[in-house]
């Protein structure tokens, strides 16, 4: 009878140690802000990072992790199949109840399995600085409505099955309620969860689509603003990164390369992480390659071809964003990369604000 509501109260004890136990390895899949700071060398002899080798157990924690996207989707279609069929049961009372308890029931474990997984990525990823870090509201909204609906997933997991076991209408109301809430729950975590992923402008278009003028929130759901770049330095003046450059990456690149997320395996924002190896291409690629722009996934990915099916790349920034890059944005960060890519230590690039 109480197995259940414990598991419940370990759900809720296992995350805030799976969150640390990534540091506690003393292994993290990218460095993370303030690290890569300290290690940073020189733009002009930057070399990667030098890291052990991960043992087994690490290499399995981070596959874990990298599952999340995989074990996300069978839990929710699980939930709204089951919510479905409670709701056509009234129109169509042949509908068996058997097969939404057992997919409630079913989902309830692949939410956890989930949820793990989620927060695994989060950590390993370097995207939350600790359980409560509210740095990010998306990722903080995301990760714990996450344990939510794995929580009220299991709880009425559990009246299902005592439902289905003793015959208590009680409990067979409660599940079906349940169920029909845990399904509406996982819309809305799913919605952050895809706000991470594609961009957080959905209420902007649902607004446009009804006709209706979209007011901004607060500070951080103001429109962007256009790139400030300064004029081009002469032919006999070297690109200088504070006032060509960062002003480019911020704009255009660190929203989805850097922190928060770290699309195609690329973050830029800190001198370490845009100096190493790309994971993209082989070995002999870097994301910033000094003094070589057609050895830098960076320069590569602004002037890649959008409808070669071929490419290894895909355009940066991509069609939905606004891309590619102004002819001369792109010759300028080509110009810098030639020129020895000089980035002065201690500067970390900022997400921009929208």
């Amino acid at each position: 009878m109480n197995k259940i509501p414990l598991c419940i109260v370990g759900i809720l004890i296992l995350f805030p140690i799976l969150s640390t136990t990534p540091t506690a390895l003393g292994y993290s899949a990218s460095a993370p802000p303030e690290a890569a700071d300290k290690s940073t060398t020189s733009a002009d002899t930057a070399t990667p990072t030098e890291e052990r080798e991960p043992g087994f157990l690490e290499t399995l924690w981070e596959l874990n992790g990298r599952s999340h996207p995989i074990l996300v989707h069978f839990p929710i279609a699980l939930l709204f199949v089951a919510a479905g069929i409670i709701v056509l049961r009234k129109p169509f009372p042949k509908l068996s109840l058997d097969v939404a308890l057992y997919c409630v029931v079913i989902a309830a474990a692949g939410a956890i399995a989930a949820c793990i997984a989620g927060w695994e990525f989060a950590s390993i990823s370097g995207y939350t600085k600790g359980i409560f870090d509210q740095s990010n509201e998306t990722i903080f909204y995301h990760r714990w409505g996450g344990v939510f609906v794995a929580v009220c997933a299991t709880l009425f997991a559990f009246f299902a099955l005592k439902s289905a076991k003793s015959g208590y209408k009680s409990f067979n109301k409660t599940w079906q309620l349940g169920t029909l809430l845990t399904a509406a729950s996982v819309g809305l975590v799913g919605h952050w969860g895809g706000n991470l992923t594609y961009g957080d402008d959905l209420e902007r278009a649902i607004f446009r689509l009804l006709g209706m003028e979209y007011t901004y929130h607060d500070e951080h759901d103001q429109p962007k603003k256009p790139t400030k770049v300064t004029p081009p330095p002469s032919k006999d003046e070297k690109v200088d990164f504070v006032k060509h450059i960062q002003p480019i990456l911020e704009a255009r690149c660190v929203e989805c390369h850097g922190p928060s997320k770290k699309k195609g395996d690329i973050r830029l924002h800190t001198k370490a992480n845009a100096f190493t190896l790309s994971e993209t291409l082989d070995e002999t690629f870097k994301i910033i390659t000094p003094g070589n722009p057609e050895k830098s996934t960076l320069y590569l990915g602004l002037i890649v071809d959008p409808d070669d099916e071929d490419s290894d790349l895909e355009l940066m920034p991509p069609k939905k964003k606004k891309g590619p890059l102004p002819k001369n944005q792109i010759d300028l960060i080509k110009r810098w990369i030639t020129e020895g890519a000089n980035w002065p230590d201690g500067i970390t690039l900022k997400e921009p604000s929208k």
